[in-house]
Parts: structure tokens; sequence; C-alpha cells
């Protein structure tokens, strides 16, 4: 499941925190599964974590769990101890590298997604929210370093069928 795409199903439409989420998984053993939201941007940007940074970047809400951490997707396959979760996606790697890199031009702010938190499963977790339909899972075929907004609405509509009715429902249905 490394590398593929939970994407909330149209069910959890009333969950704050996962409610039109697409998660990026990068992890899944038989302890349990981590993931990065990639499609919530906050209202912070890198350089509200690490003032040094100087980089007015989007920070993304990776989860729920350690939001006080920082994590990184890029497509940059040169960047020491990063790993390869995907067809031209990376997770990780030295930051100080990055930022020399970004610093000195090697590299375009751009290619990275800045992630607070993560989203994380006990053993067994992922796997029954999965049996209860609340996750559609799906190969990433999608630039979700360049993609910011309105990614679940358009893997929805991708998807087609009855769920694609939900592409262009309102964010809270029941405040309708």
């Amino acid at each position: 499941m490394i590398g593929k795409l939970l994407v909330a199903s149209p069910s959890i439409l009333n969950d704050h925190v996962f409610s039109r989420s697409v998660i990026l998984m990068i992890e899944n053993s038989g302890t349990g599964s981590m993931g990065f939201i990639v499609n919530k941007q906050t209202n912070y940007c890198l350089d509200d974590l690490i003032q040094w940074s100087k980089l007015n970047v989007p920070l993304f809400e990776g989860g729920p769990v350690n939001n006080d951490k920082l994590f990184y997707i890029h497509n940059n396959k040169n960047i020491p101890e990063s790993i390869k979760i995907g067809k031209n996606l990376f997770w990780g790697g030295d930051f100080n590298f990055i930022m020399n890199g970004i610093k000195e031009k090697k590299f375009h702010v751009d290619s990275f997604k800045f992630i607070s938190g993560y989203s994380g499963w006990e053993k067994n977790q992922l796997e029954n929210e999965i049996k209860l339909k609340s996750w559609l899972i799906i190969k990433n075929d999608y630039d979700l370093i360049k993609i910011k907004n309105n990614l679940w609405s358009k893997i929805i509509k991708d998807i087609g069928g009855e769920t694609a009715y939900f592409f262009m429902s309102p964010d809270y249905p029941g405040l309708n």
C-alpha cells in the first residue's frame, strides 16, 4: 500500500480531521500504518516553524499525530537519506542538504511539499476502516507536489460512478 492514496469516502464528510482528505501512504507494517494528508493547506508557512528558513512556502496538515513535527515529500531522487515511495516521489531526506540546495538554487522550493504531523493507525485499525468503506484506495497518478487545491474533488470526479456525485457537494452538507 506504500505510495498509494487513501481517499476519504464521502461517507466520512462529517469528520473534521479526515473529511475530504487524500492521504499518501508511506508505511504499512504489522504494527500499523502511516501516511500524510497532502491536500489540506494550513494558514502557516515553513518560516513560521523555522524562522531561519526564510521560505514563505505553504505548510500542509499531514494529520493529527505529532503535528509539531515537520515532514516533507519531494521529487528529488538525489537527496541523501530520502525514501522512494512512488514513481518520482520521495519522502524525508537530509533537511540541511535540502535547505542549502534551495538557498543555492540547486533545488526549486516548488519541488517540495512541507507537512506538519502525520496520520497513523494501529495494527488492523486501517484495515477495519477500509472494510467499513471509510477509505477508497487508489493508485497515485497525481502530482502531489504541484496540486494544492481541490485534489479530493478531482479524484472523486475521476473515480466516477455514484461516488462522483459528491465531488461538488459542500464541505458540510448538513448545514445546507
